[in-house]
């Protein structure tokens, strides 16, 4: 990705993090569907790459990160420089007082959620969209088991290099992600299975909040 360019001077922990993300989780399919202009929120924004990219891509975007892991935020905040369009918060997206985003984006946050949370947490996201929004959720899916074991493997090795979460992944079933959108009042849900051909089992969910 050409974002990439803006973590030249972070430190070397920052750039193998940022690459590791990069390598482990599908984000383009995320930035295809985003509309060229509009107000978008990316929630577990991490060092800020997808943002960054979104950006990047169309300067009539306005990107919003929130990120709850400080140093993370902090990270990401060193590469806006003097660009007006994008903006990064070290806070959850409960405390986040915005509304009416145009798309709101929820890229392997939910895994980092305590279980029991985890309708509070898509709940606060899905109030963030405007009505007539997108809501976007991409997450790693329990099958096919040999993906799920594959990407087992290689966030341990993240974890064993530095450059990844220090938490085991959790694999997420479509039936449970469809229910905490109905419960939220998502629309027209579509699913979507990404990376085939690859080793990631990620899946893309995405809704409409009614207008």
């Amino acid at each position: 990705m050409r974002a990439r360019f803006f973590y030249a001077r972070l430190p070397g922990r920052a750039r193998r993090r940022v690459r590791s993300r990069e390598r482990a989780t599908p984000l383009e399919p995320v930035l295809r569907g985003l509309p060229e202009a509009g107000r978008l929120l990316h929630v577990g924004s991490d060092l800020g790459l997808l943002a960054n990219e979104a950006a990047l891509r169309a300067p009539a975007r306005e990107v919003v990160g929130v990120q709850v892991e400080e140093e993370a935020a902090l990270w990401a905040e060193r590469t806006v420089g003097e660009r007006r369009q994008l903006r990064f918060a070290p806070a959850p997206v409960a405390a986040l007082e915005e509304r009416d985003f145009d798309v709101v984006a929820v890229v392997d946050a939910l895994r980092f959620v305590p279980v029991d949370d985890w309708g509070g947490f898509v709940d606060a996201c899905f109030e963030r969209v405007r009505p007539g929004g997108r809501f976007l959720l991409v997450e790693p899916g329990v099958s096919p088991a040999w993906k799920r074991h594959a990407f087992r493997i290689r966030e341990g090795l993240a974890r064993w290099a530095g450059t990844g979460s220090p938490r085991e992944p959790l694999f997420v079933d479509v039936e449970t992600v469809r229910g905490l959108l109905h419960n939220a009042g998502a629309w027209d849900l579509c699913v979507t299975i990404l990376g085939q051909g690859l080793t990631r089992p990620h899946v893309l969910y995405e809704g409409i909040r009614p207008a």
